[in-house]
Parts: C-alpha cells; sequence; structure tokens
C-alpha cells in the first residue's frame, strides 16, 4: 500500500466501520465521500471490503454485498465470514438463508455449520438440521460445551416433529410460512434473538426481537397476520406465528456456540 493508503488506516476505517454497522447506525455524507475517495485511490483486497462495510453503513446494502459474494467462488475464508457478517448486519435474511448451506460446506467451521443448522431449524428442514447439528458437534471440544450441544440438537429435532404433528402443516406451508417471517423481519430491519418451534397448542412459531420497542412489534405481528391471511396456500395450515419482545423462549438445555 505504499502508494495509496496505509494499511493501518485501512485497518482503522473497517474498525470505524463495523462499530456503526452493528450498532445499526449510518456515516454523515461528508465522511462518507470522504472515506470512499481515499480507499477507492489504490484497491487492494482490504480497501475493497473496507469500501463493502462503507456501503453497509451507507444504506447501500446490494453494493455491499458484490465484493464478499466472491467467497462463494474463492477460497477465502476471511471474505466469507465478512460476507456473512455484512448479511446478518443488513438484516439480508433471504440471502444469509440461500447461502448458508454453501458456506458451511465450502469452508468447514463452527460459525458456518451452526448457522446451517440454524436455518435448517426456522426452515422445517429436519435432515438438513440434523446433518449440519452434527458438523458443528464434530469440531467442538466437551470445554466448548460439547455434550449439551448433543441434546440441544435432539431438543430442536423434537421441537421440530411436534410442531409439524400439532399443526398439520406439510413441510410445503411451513417453509412458505417461514418466508414470510423472515421477509417481515427483514423489512422491519430486525434483529433476531430466540427462535422456537412450539408444539403447544396447534403449534406457535415465536421469533424474538432484540432491537424494536414493543409497538413496533404489535405492527409486524399485524403485519405478519395480514401476509399469511393473504396467501390461499396456507388456509388449511393451523401454524400460528408471532414475534415477540425478548424473553428466554427456550427453557431445555443452554447450549451458546459463541460464533
Amino acid at each position: 500500500m505504499a502508494a495509496g493508503i496505509p494499511l493501518e488506516k485501512a485497518q482503522k476505517y473497517l474498525k470505524e466501520f463495523n462499530e456503526l454497522l452493528v450498532e445499526n447506525r449510518t456515516i454523515d455524507p461528508f465522511t462518507e465521500r470522504a472515506r470512499r475517495a481515499e480507499l477507492s485511490a489504490n484497491p487492494t483486497a482490504l480497501t475493497n471490503i473496507a469500501l463493502s462495510f462503507l456501503d453497509a453503513v451507507s444504506g447501500k446494502s446490494e453494493d455491499a454485498l458484490k465484493y464478499p459474494r466472491l467467497s462463494l467462488e474463492v477460497n477465502d475464508v476471511n471474505l466469507a465470514r465478512h460476507y456473512h457478517h455484512i448479511l446478518l448486519h443488513t438484516f439480508s435474511y433471504n440471502e444469509l438463508r440461500s447461502v448458508s448451506y454453501e458456506l458451511a460446506k465450502k469452508y468447514p467451521s463452527k460459525q458456518f455449520s451452526h448457522n446451517a443448522m440454524s436455518w435448517a431449524y426456522r426452515y422445517g428442514e429436519r435432515e438438513d438440521l440434523e446433518f449440519y447439528y452434527d458438523e458443528h458437534i464434530k469440531l467442538l471440544s466437551e470445554a466448548e460445551g460439547r455434550s449439551n450441544a448433543m441434546k440441544h440438537k435432539e431438543e430442536l429435532l423434537s421441537e421440530m416433529d411436534n410442531i409439524f404433528d400439532a399443526s398439520k402443516c406439510s413441510k410445503s406451508q411451513f417453509q412458505i410460512l417461514a418466508s414470510i417471517i423472515w421477509s417481515v423481519l427483514s423489512e422491519y430491519k430486525a434483529a433476531t434473538g430466540f427462535v422456537e418451534l412450539s408444539g403447544r397448542g396447534t403449534g406457535c412459531y415465536i421469533v424474538d426481537i432484540k432491537n424494536l420497542d414493543p409497538k413496533s412489534i404489535a405492527r409486524m405481528n399485524f403485519e405478519l397476520a395480514d401476509r399469511v391471511c393473504a396467501d390461499e396456500r396456507l388456509d388449511d395450515c393451523a401454524l400460528i406465528a408471532r414475534f415477540s419482545s425478548p424473553r428466554q423462549l427456550h427453557t431445555g438445555v443452554s447450549y451458546n456456540a459463541g460464533v
């Protein structure tokens, strides 16, 4: 970087942009223009990823993802981690779900296997939940919670079985509902906490929201209800879905992946 922006400065900007992204804050237009000019003067892998983060905090989510998406084509686990991070913090849940299995296969790791099994759970894909959770467990030591993870896997599989039994929904209907749920979450830029598939009653798909006030969550529930009622494919599916303020939804084995 001798002729361009110094390495330390590019790293500083990347850290600055990441802090804004995680806190869901934007950058002011003047600073954006100045930083963009500096970083664009001498393109490198580091300045390219810094520009991706700058796009993310400037409200340009699609531009922010162009460079990190290359991790699906090349072999670069750090770029893949940045890709996942930007997807998560720009609330790009549909794309995050669509690439979750691919990332887990291409970059075997605790982070990506856990992400893949989480999306399998959210979309009612039992075989994939079992497969990716097993892949995740293989990478854990006992100190990292291997035993609890094994028990937790069985609980999640049981929860999925119970919700299908209770709701009488087909897998296709479950996935239609899940797609509606995660689209609403994306549109409202909702950061999610616990997700629970409850087999109580006729079944309930519950997602807790960490960053929005109760009134906003209520509006999300109305929007969710309208979309579900408008979709004729769900007419004979008894499964209920709702968003909730943060609470301890899962009451079984405690396992925190820490990834």
